[in-house]
């Protein structure tokens, strides 16, 4: 992950609670907000020298907080329950676009359908869902799924305005938090944390296996 994806410290992680509430512990924020940046469990572990399993434990306990049947979905309901602050919106690049069909697709992904799912839903055959979702993940750069649901807040795709669609068995959503003046802080693009005296902040290194 690039030195320019990292962020800061306590500072930062200090923003994110006075704006949202204590529901996050600062380790779940932090697996969170690298988990948006494209990291897997290995790579977050990693990067906050923890163990796997302590990493695998605070995404379950950021689910049973938030809710979300997929890991995308479950960083979906962070944003629009304003428990981490969402990425400020920007024109996507040329080359970057996605289409209607792959913008249906990125909003049933935010609710956590499924590739089968998705492919009921839009009365399509699941390798096309899938592909769809690959076709996603390529034109917006994302490692991972979260990761592509992250950027899709980014260019503008996902908003707090838009209420994707509900999914059977799918827990109700939290309030989303307003975005305007007295909202969360402005993102730094493809961070995830605000932005600390104009540069993106590094996640801390929190010790403890």
């Amino acid at each position: 992950m690039p030195e320019a994806h990292q962020r800061d410290n306590a500072d930062a992680l200090s923003v994110v609670r006075s704006e949202t509430g204590p529901l996050l512990s600062d380790r779940e924020t932090a697996v969170l907000v690298l988990l948006a940046d494209g990291l897997r469990i290995a790579g977050i572990a990693e990067r906050l020298d923890l163990a796997q399993s302590t990493v695998r434990g605070s995404l379950q306990r950021i689910r049973d907080k938030v809710g979300g049947t997929g890991q995308h979905a479950m960083l979906d309901r962070a944003y629009r329950g304003g428990h981490l602050p969402a990425p400020t919106a920007h024109t996507p690049a040329p080359g970057t676009q996605l289409g209607p069909e792959q913008q249906a697709v990125l909003l049933l992904m935010a609710a956590g359908a499924t590739a089968a799912e998705i492919a009921s839903d839009l009365d399509i055959s699941p390798s096309t869902a899938e592909a769809r979702i690959a076709g996603i993940r390529s034109a917006l750069g994302a490692d991972t799924t979260a990761h592509a649901l992250h950027l899709g807040w980014e260019r503008g795709y996902l908003h707090p305005g838009q209420a994707p669609p509900a999914r059977a068995g799918a827990a109700p959503r939290t309030t989303t938090a307003g975005t305007g003046p007295g909202g969360p802080p402005a993102i730094a693009p493809a961070t995830g944390l605000p932005t600390a005296n104009g540069r993106a902040a590094e996640v801390p290194a929190l010790t403890g296996r």
